[in-house]
């Protein structure tokens, strides 16, 4: 028994250390991005773009890849991705006009969206192979990148490094992702099967997906803004972005559990009450006790969110379409991310940023819907 159990481990670790090195790379490029823009181009609006380039390459390129997955298999799909968001990274500091860091910006979405597609699809075909819960083998090895992103993000937040040793370091990590890479199981190629029409019975949870994403969007791409206008400084959004992203990992491992017992309607509608819950805090308790409750609400809300529908992708689908699937789902999350930015600031520039928060209160009543009330397939 105690042999089994170390093979089904080990079978992760190539999945779980590209997740690591992955989202650390990401922790260390992403806060650093938006000032490196502004400094070379002096343009807010050329900032938005470049991060708009990013987003909607990332959302049009996640089901192609996912479905390149189930076709030549997850290894190669992640490989590529690897190999180019660690070019993208080491030239980004060498690019001198806007339409250059528009177009890396863009090529990096592309590139984030293979390994992202590539690499849960391989966990999931790890856990099918091994006899694993989704739940659980999805949790052991995302939980490892939601922990190597909040370090690299608060060590990135000290200003430590020039902008180019910083590109460098997270290129470096992505290239040193690859030999993982390489390890992930591979089976023979196969015909693509995945349909879009087929996947009309999982509209629910996507819509689901789309919509709880659009209201965590909405809200986190200005929160900054809102501690700003509370006072609180630089170094406390950082400490505190820091606090959510540790506490989603041990909770990553409970949701793993809870969803491995049928009970996955359950841990998302949980995702969206303590998204509600957190956001009630910000409003009405953004006092340093109150922001540090809030934030362990959104850990939980975060978590749940992130293993639950991971685990529903590769779980409601078998190896030769769950890349698709797992595509069509970081596609929906993608698309959220995209609307809530755009809601958020519209809310927040009409209403305010304490109102426009409010609102999001009442929107996560729908996923919360569509999440009780969906498929079957969601247990």
């Amino acid at each position: 028994m105690a042999q089994l159990r170390r093979r089904r481990v080990l079978g992760l670790v190539p999945a779980a250390t590209v997740f690591l090195l992955f989202f650390a790379a990401r922790g260390v490029y992403l806060p650093l991005t938006p000032l490196y823009v502004e400094e070379v181009t002096g343009s807010y609006y050329l900032v938005g773009l470049a991060a708009m380039a990013s987003s909607v390459a990332l959302a049009a390129s996640q089901y192609a890849w996912g479905a390149l997955s189930d076709i030549v298999g997850r290894r190669g799909v992640a490989v590529a991705g690897l190999a180019s968001l660690s070019l993208v990274l080491a030239v980004m500091p060498l690019a001198t006009h806007p339409l250059q860091l528009v177009a890396l910006r863009a090529v990096e979405g592309i590139a984030v969206a293979a390994i992202y597609t590539s690499v849960p699809a391989a966990v999931g075909d790890a856990a099918a192979t091994l006899e694993l819960g989704f739940g659980s083998a999805m949790s052991l090895a995302r939980m490892l990148g939601s922990a190597g992103f909040a370090t690299s993000a608060l060590l990135s937040s000290q200003r430590i490094m020039s902008y180019g040793a910083a590109f460098a370091l997270a290129a470096l990590l992505c290239a040193l992702a690859i030999p993982p890479a390489m390890a992930i199981g591979q089976r023979p190629a196969r015909a693509a099967g995945f349909s879009i029409v087929g996947a009309r019975r999982h509209l629910p949870l996507l819509t689901a997906a789309a919509t709880w994403s659009m209201v965590f969007m909405a809200v986190t791409s200005l929160w900054p803004n809102y501690m700003a206008s509370l006072g609180y400084g630089f170094s406390d959004v950082y400490l505190y972005w820091a606090l959510a992203a540790y506490g989603e990992a041990p909770l990553m491992l409970l949701c793993g559990l809870i969803v491995d017992r049928d009970l996955m309607r359950g841990a998302l509608a949980a995702s969206s009450a303590s998204l509600a819950l957190t956001y009630l805090l910000y409003t009405y308790a953004p006092s340093r006790a109150g922001l540090l409750i809030a934030q362990v609400f959104r850990s939980i809300a975060y978590a749940f969110f992130e293993i639950s529908t991971l685990a529903y992708a590769t779980r409601a689908a078998d190896e030769a379409h769950r890349g698709g699937l797992v595509g069509l789902r970081n596609t929906a999350v993608s698309i959220g991310w995209i609307l809530g930015s755009l809601y958020g600031g519209l809310m927040a520039e009409s209403l305010g940023l304490k109102r426009m928060i409010e609102s999001c209160v009442l929107l996560l009543a729908v996923p919360t819907i569509l999440f009780l009330k969906g498929s079957k397939r969601l247990d």
